[in-house]
């Protein structure tokens, strides 16, 4: 398209006119559209496969498993599958210590303090699709457990990914599929509709005011 463009607006004063640029902008646009609506058809579907898919695989391979049998990424690695490959990421910082709190009953912990993207917590990269990368497999056997994990990411108070840390964020997300919740753009429009609710019950239900000055009963 690019390549058309410019051979067509180079071309406008000899045998072509503006009419002329005007009308392959419009075509290229519709072309455009139309094979987004496409893809995202297609990646739709393929995402809703793997959903059917992990489940099933999951259902076949704890079949008459005892419950309290310990699950490691282990179990989800096939055989003579590839290694997982991560994608290499700068040089970090970081540093680790170990403290103890508490009065009476001291308690230990440790503590590590890293300077890096936060981005590249997030991602992986496997040498074949088809296999499961052991890191959201853990993350996703830890979903049902005590130990959650979370990230925490500083953003501006718009709800959407159009905008930095955000917007790549939000790439980030939708390069794999969503196993276990909604995909991110459905979990903000949930979010979006909600929030003028929570807004409106606020001012309906203000907080009680108290004054300093009165003395207590």
């Amino acid at each position: 398209q690019t390549k058309e463009m410019s051979k067509t607006v180079s071309a406008v004063g000899v045998h072509l006119t503006d009419d002329d640029v005007n009308e392959l902008a419009t075509r290229h646009l519709e072309d455009s559209q139309m094979m987004e609506v496409q893809w995202d058809s297609t990646i739709s579907v393929l995402k809703e496969e793997q959903k059917r898919e992990f489940k099933n695989f999951v259902i076949e391979s704890f079949a008459g498993r005892e419950v309290t049998t310990p699950v490691t990424p282990k179990d989800f690695i096939v055989e003579g599958a590839d290694s997982v490959v991560v994608e290499a990421s700068e040089p970090t910082l970081e540093e680790s210590f170990t403290i103890h709190l508490g009065a009476q009953m001291k308690q230990m912990h440790n503590l590590r303090l890293l300077s890096a993207d936060v981005i590249h917590l997030c991602k992986y990269m496997s040498h074949d699709a088809s296999d499961i990368p052991p890191q959201r497999i853990q993350t996703s056997m830890s979903l049902y457990s005590h130990n959650l994990n979370g990230l925490v990411l500083l953003v501006d108070d718009r709800v959407n990914t159009y905008t930095g840390i955000k917007r790549d964020f939000g790439r980030l997300c939708s390069r794999s599929t969503e196993l276990h919740f909604p995909d991110l753009e459905d979990q903000l429009e949930s979010i979006r509709n909600l929030v003028p609710q929570v807004v409106q019950w606020r001012r309906d239900h203000p907080p009680p005011q108290y004054d300093c000055d009165e003395e207590s009963p």
